[in-house]
């Protein structure tokens, strides 16, 4: 859906990593941190192929700037900017496989907000995560078409290599001995997702701040993660605004971070 951006409405402070600070990575179409002085995307235009860093303004993306740059053309996000201070950032360099943002001059968006539109689409990070005892991820994202996937974070092999993936029934959590089946099916609406890894083997799954389930997952699977949008040979058709991810449990705070997400959103 392609929306006008003049009624966005800056963020209110604080922001969600001033308050629950420590992230692995952070990806978003928002500002996270307030001390983060760089970039959110990087956008390549489709009519000429040049790219621009665009960043944030009043805690928002900056459409402004982005369709200005793409004005009457589409654009494509070449790189999404970690904003937690690790510089993971996720890149990537092949044009048929980068997110669309911008659809002929407007900006691509969900419930009003700017979305990475992921058809067969996907990022390598620039540095891999290690699987740790203790995981907590969130996302922002909606599954579109049934036999796709919405994968917040993958590896390189399929099934096992899935740290957050929804499919079309359930989730996969850190491996395909956890496959929990939800009944899932696309909607028209965004969701938040939390994943959890407590004390080595424990999950909890959460979507939209419910409980879904809990479940005995590996405390070290196989191999580091190292893609959003993609795991193994499976590729997403899903959009996708937010990827939060702490090497450490944040169970406590679950609650207010969804609240934090749903208040900009207006998922639930």
């Amino acid at each position: 859906m392609l929306f006008p951006f003049s009624f966005m409405q800056s963020q209110t402070a604080p922001l969600l990593l001033d308050l629950y600070p420590g992230a692995a990575a952070a990806y978003s179409v928002r500002k996270l941190r307030t001390s983060y002085a760089g970039s959110a995307i990087r956008v390549r235009r489709s009519s000429d192929n040049a790219e621009q860093n665009i960043g944030f303004s009043g805690g928002n993306l900056d459409t402004s700037a982005l369709t200005t740059f793409c004005s009457g053309t589409n654009g494509f996000v070449t790189t999404w900017y970690d904003q937690s201070g690790s510089g993971v950032n996720a890149t990537q360099t092949t044009a048929a496989n980068q997110p669309q943002i911008v659809s002929s001059g407007s900006v691509i968006t969900q419930n009003s907000k700017p979305i990475l539109k992921f058809n067969s689409q996907f990022f390598e990070l620039n540095s891999t995560l290690t699987p740790a005892t203790n995981w907590s991820i969130f996302g922002v994202g909606l599954k579109n078409v049934p036999g796709k996937i919405l994968t917040f974070i993958g590896g390189t092999t399929d099934l096992n290599s899935a740290l957050v993936s929804y499919v079309d029934n359930g989730i996969y959590l850190l491996g395909s001995t956890n496959y929990i089946t939800i009944g899932d099916a696309p909607v028209t609406s965004y969701r938040v997702n939390a994943g959890f890894v407590i004390s080595g083997s424990a999950s909890s799954i959460y979507r939209n701040n419910v409980l879904l389930s809990t479940g005995s997952i590996p405390a070290s699977p196989a191999q580091n993660f190292s893609r959003i949008g993609k795991y193994g040979t499976q590729y997403d058709d899903s959009n996708i605004s937010e990827v939060v991810l702490y090497q450490s449990n944040q169970l406590s705070n679950n609650s207010d971070i969804n609240t934090n997400i749903n208040t900009y959103y207006a998922i639930y």
